[in-house]
């Protein structure tokens, strides 16, 4: 149940750090599966977090604490998101808005996504 920086103070922002990072793709090997970490054992805030993203890592959506979800309506926090998802849906690509969960929510991932797929 050490896991060095993750359970210190900021340890989440560490993680956060560590798995963001990535330009083109992340590749993770571990020889540890969420299942091994207890959370009865640590109140570090990493810890916690590490434990979900090796969840998120096996793909099993029943044991991630919340999922994304669409909105549902299209919402914009800018002028610059209006314009680019106008210029997106214009050029025929299906864009979703304010895709997340919690209070942080991502703009327009699915246009990113779809543009990159078609360079």
């Amino acid at each position: 149940m050490s896991f060095g920086p993750l359970n210190g103070d900021g340890g989440e922002r560490r993680l956060n750090v560590a798995v963001t990072r990535a330009r083109k793709r992340l590749i993770t090997f571990s020889s540890l599966r969420s299942d091994q970490i207890d959370l009865r054992r640590t109140s570090a805030l990493g810890v916690k977090h590490f434990k979900t993203f090796l969840d998120y890592l096996i793909g099993d959506p029943r044991r991630l604490p919340r999922r994304s979800r669409l909105s549902g309506v299209t919402e914009f926090d800018s002028g610059f998101e209006r314009a680019v998802w106008q210029a997106l849906t214009d050029r025929g690509l299906s864009v979703d808005t304010q895709v997340g969960c919690s209070g942080y929510r991502v703009d327009l991932p699915c246009a990113i996504r779809r543009c990159l797929d078609d360079i």
